[in-house]
């Protein structure tokens, strides 16, 4: 089973979507372009998680491809 993380961080004037533990990153201008990629780019793992990250480096909001413990 393939799983992967991608983060998506505020950097230069835009956004990186960058795999977790790599040093591959794409740049973005705009925060919503860098949030689809990274679930694209995500959604090729049987396992992901994006997690999005606030202009101040705080936890912003995470999507996973597990359902959540509410939804079970």
């Amino acid at each position: 089973m393939t799983t992967a993380q991608y983060d998506v961080v505020p950097q230069r004037s835009g956004w990186l979507v960058r795999l977790a533990a790599d040093s591959v990153s794409e740049w973005f201008p705009d925060k919503n372009q860098a949030v689809r990629r990274a679930h694209e780019l995500a959604r090729r793992y049987d396992e992901w998680r994006v997690r999005v990250f606030s202009p101040a480096g705080t936890l912003e909001h995470e999507t996973t491809s597990a359902p959540s413990a509410q939804d079970r």
